[in-house]
């Protein structure tokens, strides 16, 4: 740390030292240091105009927010105030608007950074903001590395709109290009798809939908029976399917 002070105050222009300086002492992980990181990233972004010190600041500056949250929500746990509990969720939307904040003005300076992009749209989607994350989402879909991901935030969104069509579709497309499957992300998506699929069977009186809904709840349960809800969803998708049968 020392060292890496006396380099920085040798030459604050270079920018290694700038980058080095200011990593050690957010390592350190209180607000004093991350304090200290905040004004030697500023001012080598002041001096240098490299936009990647400003998205460090921001990020300490998150850093020191989640910090704080992650007290207040402990105080919160601990007393059950229902005061300390309300304040919790004041400071945790707080934090969520600052961080839409921050991504918005880096998707504004990098606008064809895929990732930021995908960064910024689950900010919209943490604040509920759906209508703006689809687009946002839409135009991160390029991005190889977050494709099904991206496809699975779209669906919600979607979902979250009563889009139960479109929903489905999108779902179904991160659900297939998901690698890894049958981990906690692959088994999220299904679930996503099987309640979307719920959703439409019992809006439509579909029962092949129903019985496409009710597979995959059979899925998840024989491979994680404690897997959300997902006892409960499949009895009830149970009786939808018997339902629906009954009708036809």
């Amino acid at each position: 740390m020392e060292r890496a002070k006396s380099d920085w105050e040798e030459d604050p222009l270079n920018q290694n030292n700038i980058a080095k300086y200011a990593d050690l002492l957010r390592k350190e992980g209180d607000d004093d240091h991350d304090k200290e990181a905040i004004r030697v990233l500023l001012e080598g972004f002041k001096r240098s105009k490299q936009y990647r010190f400003r998205m460090m600041a921001g990020d300490v500056k998150l850093a020191m927010e989640r910090r704080k949250l992650r007290a207040l929500r402990e105080k919160a746990e601990s007393g059950g105030l229902e005061e300390d509990l309300a304040k919790v969720q004041q400071f945790e939307m707080k934090l969520k608007e600052a961080e839409l904040a921050e991504y918005a003005e880096r998707v504004e300076k990098y606008p064809t950074d895929l990732r930021l992009k995908y960064d910024y749209g689950k900010r919209l989607f943490d604040i509920e903001r759906y209508d703006e994350a689809i687009p946002v989402f839409q135009d991160a879909m390029d991005d190889a590395r977050n494709k099904a991901s991206t496809a699975h935030y779209i669906g919600l969104c979607f979902l979250k709109q009563d889009w139960v069509e479109e929903a489905v579709e999108s779902l179904r497309s991160a659900v297939d290009m998901y690698e890894l499957k049958d981990d906690e992300v692959h088994l999220g998506m299904r679930y996503d798809l099987m309640e979307a699929l719920a959703k439409q069977a019992e809006e439509n009186d579909d029962l092949e939908t129903a019985e496409e809904a009710f597979s995959i709840a059979r899925g998840i349960a024989m491979k994680k029976l404690n897997f959300r809800e997902i006892k409960s969803y499949r009895d009830r998708l149970r009786e939808l399917v018997k339902k629906l049968k009954s009708k036809s």
